[in-house]
């Protein structure tokens, strides 16, 4: 390859390049066609009249690349043997720095240019391999298309062989079909025997649904019949465990009933008759203490009062007790630190953790104050009891304490209110009437607890008249069950009698919050305990108001069996209690 060299020519005039303007240099230039072509470096040194010229030649690159063309013009000032030197030492080096665009753009083009040709070589090669890949493909495709290679022009020459590629993709494509093959095959016995499996089930399923037709066709035979037989057999057995427990609760009932009567005996509840001015009137005692009538407690002695209550609270916790009921409200009984009754009203009757305080009606204290402190302040909210005791005359104490009055008028009404409950849960009509028969608490424990038994079925029979209902033997809402044949199976539930010891809260049987026990209490009309304390109260202050007292002679009384009291004990207010 040949080599081109530059030269150039040092002119004189104006410079561009700093470098020039330094070094006295004429401008740079790029090389042109009628450039000396030279095989190495030279120098040509021409002397004029007054100046030195320095011819510097510097020879191309085997790449025909530009270089930077100097031409040294020494400065008239210096020597010639400098200006050789400086002409030498001046040529361009890598490390030397640009001084106008020209210098830099020379120098990259070098750069370039071998960039383009790395490119131009790149996009030959692409064109060339594209190509044989062409025809490579397409004589693959014919091959494998037609069975054979393609016969050219020529008829006596054909085209080569199938390639080493060519065959290998036959390999390939002969391994990936026997491949899906075993794959297809695999999945159709897969299939085949999912087939077969569910073949088997359907007929499994089949006998299965046919063994239950069977069943079924078998248990619907005679459904009907059987259905009645056992709904029968079923009917009999409840009636024979009702009249088990009927007769259990008979047994029950017999048992209170007695056990009642032994409490009134035990107590010695009796009933005395006495005439005064013609008139016959019935005396009732208990523990040998004449039960007073409370609408005449004014003319009473308060031991007396006492006394009698006191039997009757003990008397009515234990017949509640064996009755399996629980009164209205609660009466305390006297116990250890309490040794006087009382009762709490409904509202506060039953609560839990009550600390039972008895009141004491001693001169120095009245109903306000409790004979024992309270030892909290918890003791302060609880509810206060009514005492069923006083320790003075009943007039005397309206008059002094009226408060302590008022709560004893309010307790008696409640105990009264308690036995005339008692009386109309086991089915007795009497005490119940108005208020005057409730205040008649002895006629009514004794009709209860001690009355014959014919006076008491005559009792009930006028209650079956005041309240007409269905017969003992059926209920007339009993549900009937026929059958197909047309037999009918009636299942009843006795119902229950109004009678002594039925109906009580200790038991299934007759149940006294039950529906029935609510409709057979239902018709007890009487007035709350409050209208028959305000009643009695009334009338008690209405009696003394209008008090008018005389003497009778003993001639004009004749009793039969009437007990003295001991003057001496009633003015201690001392009650002997049996």
């Amino acid at each position: 390859m040949s080599k081109v060299a530059f030269f150039g020519l040092f002119a004189w005039g104006s410079s561009k390049c700093k470098q020039d303007k330094l070094y006295a240099f004429s401008t740079c230039r790029l090389p042109g066609s009628g450039d000396i072509i030279i095989d190495a470096f030279f120098s040509l040194s021409t002397k004029t009249t007054k100046r030195r010229f320095l011819w510097t030649f510097f020879v191309t690159a085997p790449s025909h690349d530009p270089i930077h063309v100097r031409w040294f013009n020494a400065a008239p000032w210096c020597s010639a043997n400098r200006h050789d030197r400086l002409g030498l030492e001046r040529r361009w080096h890598p490390r030397l720095g640009f001084y106008c665009p020209t210098c830099a753009r020379n120098q990259l083009y070098g750069l370039r240019f071998d960039h383009a040709r790395v490119l131009l070589d790149k996009d030959v090669a692409g064109a060339q391999i594209e190509e044989s890949i062409a025809k490579n493909t397409q004589a693959n495709a014919d091959i494998l298309s037609g069975g054979g290679p393609r016969p050219s022009g020529d008829a006596n020459r054909a085209e080569p062989e199938p390639s080493r590629l060519l065959i290998q993709t036959k390999r390939t494509a002969i391994s990936q079909s026997a491949g899906r093959t075993e794959d297809i095959l695999s999945h159709i016995a897969a299939l085949e025997k999912e087939i077969e499996d569910g073949k088997k089930e359907i007929a499994r399923r089949r006998a299965a649904l046919a063994q239950r037709r069977s069943d079924a066709e078998s248990a619907n035979y005679e459904v009907a019949s059987r259905r009645a037989r056992t709904l029968g057999t079923v009917q009999k057995s409840i009636r024979a465990r009702e009249k088990q427990w009927n007769s259990v609760h008979d047994k029950a009932v017999e048992s209170r009933a007695f056990l009642i009567r032994e409490v009134a005996s035990m107590f010695s509840l009796r009933q005395r008759s006495r005439r005064r001015k013609g008139d016959h009137a019935n005396l009732f005692s208990i523990g040998g203490v004449n039960i007073v009538d409370l609408r005449h407690m004014n003319s009473v002695n308060p031991a007396q009062i006492t006394a009698s209550l006191t039997h009757i609270s003990r008397m009515l916790v234990l017949v509640s007790h064996y009755l399996a009921l629980r009164l209205p409200a609660e009466i305390v009984i006297p116990h250890r630190g309490h040794p006087l009754p009382a009762i709490f009203t409904p509202s506060s009757s039953y609560i839990a953790r009550r600390q039972d305080s008895s009141p004491s009606l001693s001169p120095s204290h009245s109903i306000t104050g409790h004979s024992i402190t309270p030892r909290s302040a918890e003791a302060i909210l609880l509810p206060r009891p009514r005492p069923l005791f006083i320790d003075r005359s009943l007039p005397k104490l309206a008059k002094e304490d009226p408060t302590s009055y008022a709560l004893f008028i309010e307790g008696v009404s409640l105990l009264a209110w308690d036995i005339s409950w008692l009386c109309r849960t086991q089915g007795l009509h009497i005490g119940s009437e108005s208020w005057e028969d409730v205040c008649d608490i002895g006629r009514n424990l004794w009709q209860l607890l001690v009355a014959p038994e014919p006076l008491l079925k005559a009792l009930v029979k006028s209650e079956n008249q005041h309240n007409p209902g269905p017969s003992s033997g059926q209920d007339k809402d009993s549900p009937e069950n026929t059958n197909g044949e047309g037999n009918t199976n009636n299942l009843r539930r006795s119902r229950s009698l109004p009678i002594l010891g039925h109906f009580s809260h200790g038991s299934a049987h007759t149940f006294l919050g039950s529906v029935e026990g609510v409709e057979f209490m239902k018709t007890w009309k009487l007035p709350s305990p409050v209208k028959i304390a305000d009643k009695l109260k009334a009338t008690l202050l209405g009696e003394m108001a209008n008090a008018e007292w005389e003497l009778l002679g003993e001639d004009e009384w004749e009793e039969e069996g009437v007990q003295q009291v001991d003057d001496e004990s009633s003015d201690r207010g001392v009650v002997l209690l049996k």
